[in-house]
């Protein structure tokens, strides 16, 4: 496995562009609350100055990150479970009416739909529903 595959694996949500590539690797330590700003600093610090190599690079991950329905960020909830543990599954719905009638708010909120749908497949944490609608 590759490093960017390994990253994705472990962390598959979007970075934001100010981001240090490992950043997320500061995200939502249990028993520690670092904000963006820290976690940047502590990436920074890990891998670019002490020269740390990157996650799995070692060998293979015991954890990965779960965004638990969210896009990942830091200020978000999430935790990092067992690599063998699926991540939470995500159901994403959206308002049924003609995309021409809806307001300035409700495209937004489609917009943010589309992309919780993109992150939840990103990650493999899509739910399919049945027909009978409910989630397990």
């Amino acid at each position: 496995m590759n490093d960017q595959s390994m990253r994705d694996r472990l962390y598959p949500y979007l970075k934001d562009e100010h981001e240090h590539e490992h950043a997320y690797v500061a995200f939502n330590i249990p028993g520690v609350n670092l904000s963006f700003d820290a976690a940047n600093i502590v990436a920074e610090h890990l891998f670019d100055k002490l020269k740390c190599g990157p996650p799995g690079t070692m060998g293979e991950p015991a954890i990965h990150y779960d965004a638990l329905g969210t896009t990942g960020g830091p200020w978000q909830q999430g935790e990092w479970k067992p690599i063998d543990q699926p991540r939470a599954q995500v159901v994403v719905t959206a308002a049924d009416k003609p995309v021409s009638d809806m307001t300035d708010e409700e495209l937004a909120e489609l917009e943010a739909a589309i992309e919780a749908v993109k992150t939840a497949k990103r990650a493999g944490a899509i739910y399919n529903s049945d027909e009978t609608g409910e989630v397990p």
